[in-house]
């Protein structure tokens, strides 16, 4: 919530106006995502603690934290939770290389004001190196 409070003075008369603005409520409560390298995979897993109108969530990857994201999930991850009780989710990203360092948002689908992402996980990908003669 923001209030902005403005005091104009003229000779005569002074006049205050006080207005408040209410940012709309994120329309789901998320208490973890993580990420982690595990097995030549990225296992993801996140809950909430409650949705409201959510629809579901989508994963995005990039190599650099300020890089472009791109989706990889193909299709969206449906929503399990309501307004009273959250969900546990999981993914698995298969796609990735050793040796890498990667980058993942989660974003929440809404039906009523759009999408939300939230911040990124790093995760680097231990490759597994074979010894030689």
């Amino acid at each position: 919530t923001t209030t902005t409070t403005t005091t104009v003075t003229t000779t005569t008369t002074t006049t205050t106006t006080t207005t408040t603005t209410t940012n709309p409520p994120t329309l789901i409560t998320l208490s973890s995502f993580t990420a982690k390298a595990k097995g030549g995979k990225v296992l993801m897993r996140w809950q909430t603690k409650s949705e409201i109108d959510n629809i579901g969530f989508y994963i995005y990857r990039s190599e650099s934290e300020d890089g472009e994201y791109v989706k990889i999930t193909g299709n969206i991850i449906k929503a399990k939770g309501s307004a009273t009780h959250g969900a546990v989710y999981k993914f698995k990203d298969k796609n990735v290389q050793a040796g890498k360092t990667y980058w993942y948002k989660l974003e929440d689908i809404d039906s009523t004001t759009g999408s939300t992402q939230h911040k990124a996980e790093k995760v680097e990908v231990v490759g597994s190196k074979k010894k030689g003669r």
